[in-house]
């Protein structure tokens, strides 16, 4: 029979890593040109909307990263209590 065995410390581990993504991911999103910095009334308009929806995209990245750190730190919890409960029905 096959056996599942769930490191709680690996699962914070991710957690922690995954939130260091989300804070590089807003830095990286912070960005917007300079205005007049193009030269371009044309190439600056681009520029804006590309940074515009490149800051959206990054948002939503990191809104999923969120959400999925919050669930991993609630597994983690879960499968620790469940250790704990298990532990202490066989006295330890």
């Amino acid at each position: 029979m096959g056996s599942f065995a769930v490191s709680t410390e690996d699962l914070q581990a991710l957690v922690s890593s995954l939130s260091a993504l989300v804070d590089e991911l807003g830095q990286a999103g912070s960005f917007s040109p300079d205005v007049g910095s193009a030269g371009s009334p044309n190439v600056e308009s681009s520029m804006q909307s590309f940074f515009s929806e490149w800051s959206d995209g990054l948002h939503k990245i990191q809104e999923n990263i969120d959400e999925f750190t919050e669930r991993l730190s609630v597994a983690a919890q879960k499968y620790q209590g469940t250790d704990s409960s298990i532990a202490s029905a066989f006295g330890g």
